[in-house]
């Protein structure tokens, strides 16, 4: 990833004015709304440049930076220095010894320990399809409690209004009836 000093096209010395300058005519070429065809690579380009403006015209957060970029570069000399993949294998060979384990060993704990996420992942897929079996069984029992509810109320409405022998519903009944006794 480029640094904010190469993303504005200047020195690590460069001063305030020449940030600010480098940051106005970087800003023509790549701004989104000067340079619609661009997309959104204008976008992501200016982005970044407006972000390295931003910390590298304060003072603190400029220094700020510059500390934290020299301490990773610091790190990146010393681990390119230091680390070497056979010295980690040398290191974990070593270990294996001391423990009384060989590389026979190893690959026993590494094929038991496959064999035994295997295992796991199998028992996790099962549940997975139980559970799934489960829900389309309450599914159908609710859509059957539906179903019949249903049909239950559309009974009760056909028995209000269902005509008699005579012609008349029920409900012309109980209407008549309680009119008589209302006489």
């Amino acid at each position: 990833m480029p640094s904010h000093y190469e993303i504005l096209g200047v020195d690590t010395s460069a001063s305030l004015e020449e940030i600010k300058k480098a940051y106005r005519l970087k800003a023509l070429s790549c701004h989104p709304d000067l340079n619609p065809e661009a997309g959104k690579a204008a976008q992501l380009q200016f982005q970044a440049l407006a972000e390295a403006y931003e910390v590298l015209k304060d003072e603190r957060q400029r220094a700020a930076y510059d500390a934290a970029r020299r301490a990773t570069d610091n790190f990146r000399n010393q681990q390119a220095a230091t680390s070497n993949t056979s010295d980690v294998d040398d290191f974990f060979a070593k270990w294996m010894r001391q423990q009384g384990l060989h590389q026979s060993a190893r690959d026993e704990f590494d094929r038991a320990h496959r064999e035994s996420y295997r295992v796991f992942r199998q028992q996790a897929w099962q549940q997975e399809k139980e559970e799934a079996i489960l829900n389309k069984v309450r599914a159908a029992h609710q859509r059957q409690r539906t179903e019949a509810a249903r049909a239950e109320r559309q009974a009760r409405a056909m028995a209000r209004h269902w005509q008699t022998h005579a012609g008349f519903t029920w409900q012309d009944i109980t209407l008549a009836s309680l009119f008589f006794v209302g006489i």
